[in-house]
């Protein structure tokens, strides 16, 4: 970890299918992984939508880059930390509530 880098864990460039969901709506959004960590992830939005830093969220990665579906029941709690505006597609970065394993990027 160098001085500027307070990440904890290492980044994996890892593009893969997320089911993200608003802990305040409870609504749906599709989006896709940039990079993971242990300790969160770089989600871009497949759509427009508003989050703000502090939001909590639920987040499923897919463990295949080709799956279809995310079950509901695979879903972890996070924290927004910061958003990533960009035209066509945004992003947010997520910060995970409990570690978790990250899937290799095959």
């Amino acid at each position: 970890m160098t001085p500027r880098d307070r990440r904890l864990y290492p980044r994996n460039p890892i593009q893969r299918p997320v089911k993200l969901q608003c802990a305040q709506t409870g609504r749906y959004l599709a989006a896709q992984t940039r990079d993971v960590s242990a300790g969160g992830a770089m989600v871009h939005l497949d759509r427009r939508a508003s989050f703000v830093p502090g939001q909590r969220v639920r987040v499923g990665i897919a463990t295949d880059p080709n799956a279809a579906m995310i079950s509901a029941s695979d879903l972890v709690e996070a924290i927004v930390v910061r958003t990533a505006p960009a035209p066509g597609s945004p992003g947010i970065a997520v910060q995970f509530i409990r570690p978790v394993a990250v899937a290799s990027a095959a």
